[in-house]
């Protein structure tokens, strides 16, 4: 015969099974609105029955189970779709962070019409047009010259402002590193824990959420490649290197260079900053680490960054200085303030062209000082009387205002589509001036919408990924009231049997034997 209260034990259990169940479904309601938070189970199994061993039993003593007990505390949570967020996380977060910076490059140049260089271009260019039939007129040689001051101050504006964002992502770069190794060593110290408190076979799920969300955090930075062995130690990978190994971290460093384009100090990613070979490139990291090195970086068309830009603009600004003081030191000055002379540039231009940029292009100091030096005519001009040449009918204007014939042909460089600067043998077509303009305001939106249009693309992927993932993890408060109504109605069932059997009890110990007595 069995014990008359094993019953009560299995009952107990069952109770005790339900308040578990109750309070985990309590916890998952609490942390509905929980970044990161995943919802948690209880795993039960039943309790193995006692009874002693024997070859042959009756029917009648088989051994029953002794009720319910908790296996574990799990979590609900696809390992599966949070390597995939990850990985689509670390390319959205690449898209975007291209994007901001390309959307303020592009803010620079504004659309064709409103371009401060090409309205520049245009004024000074005409004014070289007016100036081609008032060669005499000082106020229009002033406006030329402030036309031309102008066009410099735009071209050197433009380019700090892109040196400055170069720098600030160079900033970038230097932050997202700390960042990354500040989240690599938290997340150490959560393994640490997380191995600790596991030992007795329990699961650490608060703690083990606290990891994911920095996980998420880290995938946003840069790629990672992780893994979790059956021991429960996490290793983490970036760029091939091990930046996590359980408890202990690898940090990543920076190595100072310098941009060959602006000469600005720029900071490297490596595992060695003592090695200018084991620099990380910016495809292997990923991530808006990627995203910040390629704009501060490339120089190239493909994938272009603010160097390629800044390159774009120089070229141009060594362009307009080489062909316009061609021709302008070829022509004559006008004699109002001294003796008409010829080989005055127009624009300062250094000895070696490469030295001029978009951030130090400026009027030449005999044009500043007196506007007069600007050469109109391909002819000296001589103030005082006409005089007559029998072979050159014009030779008396000649002789007395000039022949406004440099102008013109300045004039007409914004016409032309062939011109080619050629500083040490490079050979660089610029074209036209108007035209290499449009080239750089299309580059920057053609990079721009490119960058656009994969940012919404990842940001797509990335939600039907999330979604997928939350499906699994996420708290479902209908799911959740489902498990309240269940556990509330395995309490009470629990609690009949308990008071079904006390009545039993009480009938064996209090009213059996009672027959014949008084």
């Amino acid at each position: 015969m069995r014990a008359t209260f094993f019953g009560l034990e299995a009952a107990r259990t069952g109770l005790a099974i339900s308040q578990k169940g109750l309070d985990v479904t309590g916890h998952n309601i609490a942390n509905v609105d929980t970044n990161g938070y995943t919802r948690q189970r209880i795993i039960t199994t039943a309790v193995d029955p006692y009874g002693a061993i024997a070859q042959f039993k009756p029917v009648d003593f088989s051994a029953v189970g002794s009720g319910v007990t908790v296996k574990i505390l799990d979590q609900i949570r696809s390992v599966f779709f949070d390597r995939q967020y990850r990985t689509e996380q670390s390319l959205a977060s690449n898209w975007n962070t291209r994007t901001q910076g390309l959307t303020y490059v592009e803010s620079l140049f504004e659309d064709q019409e409103d371009s401060a260089l090409s309205n520049g271009m245009l004024y000074l260019f005409e004014g070289f047009m007016s100036l081609s039939t008032e060669a005499n007129d000082k106020e229009q040689r002033t406006v030329i010259q402030q036309a031309g001051i102008s066009l410099t101050d735009s071209f050197n504006q433009i380019y700090d402002r892109l040196v400055e964002h170069q720098e600030n992502q160079n900033l970038s770069v230097e932050a997202v590193v700390g960042q990354i190794n500040t989240l690599a060593n938290n997340i150490a110290e959560l393994n640490r824990s997380i191995y600790s408190y596991e030992l007795n076979g329990q699961r650490a799920n608060d703690l083990r959420d606290r990891r994911n969300l920095l996980l998420d955090e880290l995938s946003c930075l840069v790629k990672i490649d992780y893994q979790e062995g059956e021991d429960n130690k996490l290793v983490l990978k970036v760029a091939g290197t091990e930046l996590i190994n359980h408890v202990t971290t690898t940090e990543l460093q920076l190595r100072s260079d310098t941009d060959p384009i602006t000469g600005l100090e720029v900071f490297r990613p490596t595992w060695d900053n003592t090695d200018p070979g084991s620099d990380l490139s910016a495809e292997a990291l990923g991530g808006e680490l990627k995203a910040h090195i390629q704009l501060r970086d490339n120089s190239g068309r493909d994938t272009s960054g603010i160097p390629f830009f800044i390159d774009q603009l120089n070229t141009l600004a060594r362009g307009l200085v080489r062909m316009v003081n061609d021709i302008h030191s070829s022509g004559y000055s006008h004699p109002a303030s001294g003796a008409s002379t010829t080989g005055i540039n127009f624009f300062n231009e250094p000895s070696d062209i490469t030295d001029v940029t978009a951030g130090n292009i400026r009027l030449d100091q005999r044009i500043l000082d007196d506007v007069y030096n600007i050469a109109a005519s391909d002819r000296q001009v001589v103030l005082g009387p006409p005089t007559e040449d029998p072979l050159d009918p014009e030779s008396s204007n000649q002789l007395q205002e000039g022949n406004q014939h440099n102008a013109r042909k300045m004039y007409d460089l914004i016409n032309q589509t062939d011109l080619i600067l050629d500083p040490g043998g490079l050979n660089i077509t610029i074209g036209g001036f108007n035209s290499f303009m449009t080239g750089i305001i299309m580059d920057v939106a053609i990079t721009l919408q490119h960058s656009k249009t994969n940012s919404e693309n990842q940001r797509i992927d990335l939600l039907a990924v999330d979604n997928q993932r939350t499906s699994i993890s996420g708290v479902s408060l209908d799911e959740e009231m489902t498990n309240l109504i269940k556990y509330q109605h395995s309490y009470n069932g629990a609690s009949r049997v308990i008071t079904t059997m006390d009545e039993i009890l009480d009938v064996l110990i209090n009213r059996m034997g009672l027959v014949g007595r008084s």
